[in-house]
């Protein structure tokens, strides 16, 4: 009998994943408005094209994608601006592998043609030859950049979010 009523039984469900839908929507903070999280100013820079860029340091309180532990936010225009996620550490966090399938779900393959998240990947990050390119978005491990071989993400051309 009592395998007749377990049969029967309302099966218990699982959290679900939150709805992820737009890029916002894969981070903890507010991308679109950065600088109420109060970063710190670093410099300021003329551009090739000579526009002025400010440089901004914001030290998060909790990882992004589960890797992130800091944004170098550079101020473009007054409602634009580039975001750079220095990661933690060298390695592809299921959080990452699942922003990067968003992405390419969205947006398709990068430039290389590259996709989803293969073997090959996880040999490369090691190689620190691991690249993902978009026109608005370059994840990579380049041992010459800033972050000494550690995964970064850059997210290009964001616009602030701008109350009217």
């Amino acid at each position: 009998m009592e395998l007749f009523s377990n049969l029967f039984r309302k099966k218990e469900s699982k959290p679900s994943e939150p709805k992820r839908e737009r890029l916002e929507d894969f981070f903890k903070i507010d991308i679109r408005d950065v600088f109420k999280y109060g970063p710190k100013y670093s410099s300021t820079e003329i551009s090739m094209t000579g526009n002025e860029v400010k440089h901004y340091n914001l030290r998060l309180k909790e990882l992004e994608l589960d890797l992130f532990f800091e944004i170098e936010i550079l101020q473009v225009a007054d409602n634009e601006f580039t975001l750079i996620f220095k990661g933690k550490e060298n390695k592809i966090t299921t959080e990452l592998s699942n922003f990067i399938d968003f992405y390419i779900d969205k947006f398709g393959l990068d430039e290389m043609g590259c996709g989803k998240i293969e073997q090959s990947d996880y040999d490369n990050i090691q190689k620190h030859i691991f690249s993902r390119m978009w026109k608005k978005l370059m994840i990579d491990n380049n041992e010459y950049n800033a972050s000494n071989g550690n995964i970064e993400m850059t997210l290009l051309g964001l616009k602030m979010n701008v109350i009217k």
